[in-house]
């Protein structure tokens, strides 16, 4: 494979990548190189995708934090004005 059609795969999609790394001709070291990028980007895909699913589950977890810290507040302003009503003999 020439140079300007190796440098075009490195730019191209994954899917084309891995094709070509699969049945395209070039050298063992093109194709060694090809499925070194694949795997990168694989990887840092993944990792991306992990680093949102994080993010999400965090924003998640602080509003479930503050969801049940307003219900408890609730339920302490109800048993409040329960004592109160008590104490003052209603």
């Amino acid at each position: 494979m020439s140079r300007e059609d190796f440098a075009g795969l490195v730019g191209s999609t994954l899917d084309q990548q891995c094709y070509l790394a699969l049945y395209g001709h070039m050298s063992d070291y093109q194709r060694a190189q090809i499925w070194q990028r694949i795997h990168k980007q694989a990887f840092d895909e993944q990792q991306a995708a992990l680093a949102e699913a994080h993010r999400r589950h965090e924003r998640d977890r602080k509003m479930t934090t503050a969801l049940m810290s307003a219900r408890k507040m609730q339920q302490d302003i109800l048993a409040a004005e329960a004592k109160r009503k008590v104490s003052d003999g209603e």
